[in-house]
């Protein structure tokens, strides 16, 4: 089932604080920054700074999530399995 009804103002800023929140707590730890700015070498091919992850996590609209989920949750299958007993 689609719904077509933004997020509202306060979901989107919990999110946000929440997302933040988890990527700081993540920057504590030596072994976590490392961890993330190898991932970011290889899937990236440069590491993004911490203060652009915070900014680009304050950037997201409502309209972005929106178009996000209807792309991710599409109501048809992704694959079909038939199994057949011979």
């Amino acid at each position: 089932m689609q719904s077509d009804k933004p997020l509202g103002v306060l979901k989107i800023s919990q999110a946000k604080k929440q997302l933040k929140g988890q990527h700081t707590l993540g920057y504590e730890n030596l072994l976590n920054q490392m961890l993330t700015m190898g991932k970011d070498l290889l899937d990236f091919d440069e590491v993004m700074p911490f203060d652009q992850y915070i900014s680009e996590i304050e950037s997201v609209t409502s309209e972005q999530i929106q178009r996000a989920a209807r792309e991710m949750f599409q109501e048809q299958p992704l694959t079909t399995l038939i199994y057949s007993a011979t």
